[in-house]
């Protein structure tokens, strides 16, 4: 049985529906509003014996809960401290008690990205306040001796409108006839969400443990990115207006070139992730 803390949220719910279609046996809780059968959990408050699940018959958990907007990370620092490190950390060790293998995500802004095609060898240098948390939690379990599974991201899509993700939201607004300002000046390593839900039941299946950067092996700009939708999309309407990072009103910095290497994924998996061209040709099917 799995167990997944945050199934409320945006990949919290994807795997919910993608175990609920095997019919996995799973359960889940959520922090923000319920999600169909998910349960109240607050990381930073309760504790997991709180929570109705015979914990016997836990072999892994899936930690998806977090507070993951940079900005809000900066906006409000302590509480997000609170959650993400000191919540985090008291959960991993109630996991461990119990002989539960925990899974957790962690992101590519533990790196400030001054140079991009980070490993899972280079070491964490974050320039913000959300990407400074998840490095402390990195070096926490690197430490720990204990079993664990770091799932480093690339920044995450979904193909579901509702989402607002990066690929839905541009197209929309080209579709619209909109002028859509593009930064030309950082660089990402995408992962459309069913790939990472495929890799993390596929990583359950094959015991993987440590740090893995996961990630699509292609990478852009948000400028390449709109142009490649209007492009694969022949698309008439809308314009897209290059511009740099630095021209958004950002709380907190954001790191210029935070490309991840996947090889190590890629090796011990064999997975092929779905080509950014197919998640585009996708969106007029929407």
């Amino acid at each position: 049985m799995k167990l997944i803390i945050g199934a409320s949220g945006f990949i919290g719910r994807h795997l919910h529906d993608y175990f609920s279609e095997k019919k996995d046996a799973f359960a889940g809780t959520h922090y923000g509003p319920p999600y169909k059968n998910t349960t109240y959990f607050n990381i930073k408050e309760q504790n997991l014996n709180e929570l109705d699940v015979d914990f016997s018959k836990v072999s892994c958990a899936i930690i998806c809960s977090a507070i993951s907007k940079p900005d809000e990370c900066k906006k409000n620092e302590k509480e997000a401290y609170e959650i993400n490190v000191n919540g985090t950390k008291k959960l991993f060790e109630q996991l461990w008690q119990r002989k539960i293998f925990p899974i957790w995500f962690s992101s590519e802004y533990v790196f400030k990205g001054e140079r991009g095609n980070y490993t899972e060898q280079d070491k964490p240098c974050p320039n913000t306040v959300y990407g400074t948390h998840k490095a402390i939690i990195e070096e926490f379990l690197l430490k720990s001796e204990k079993e664990f599974l770091i799932l480093r991201l690339g920044k995450v899509f979904s193909l579901n409108p509702g989402e607002g993700t990066i690929l839905t939201s541009t197209f929309q607004q080209l579709k619209d006839n909109e002028t859509v300002k593009c930064a030309t000046d950082q660089i990402f390593s995408p992962i459309y969400v069913q790939d990472l839900v495929d890799i993390i039941d596929i990583s359950i299946t094959k015991n993987l443990k440590g740090l893995y950067n996961v990630a699509s092996p292609e990478f852009f700009s948000r400028f390449q990115l709109a142009g490649l939708i209007k492009e694969k999309l022949s698309m008439k309407t809308g314009k897209i207006l290059p511009c740099s990072i630095n021209d958004f009103p950002f709380i907190d910095n954001r790191p210029l070139n935070t490309r991840l290497n996947v090889d190590k994924i890629i090796r011990d998996t064999n997975f092929q992730f779905t080509s950014i061209s197919d998640c585009i040709e996708k969106l007029s099917r929407i």
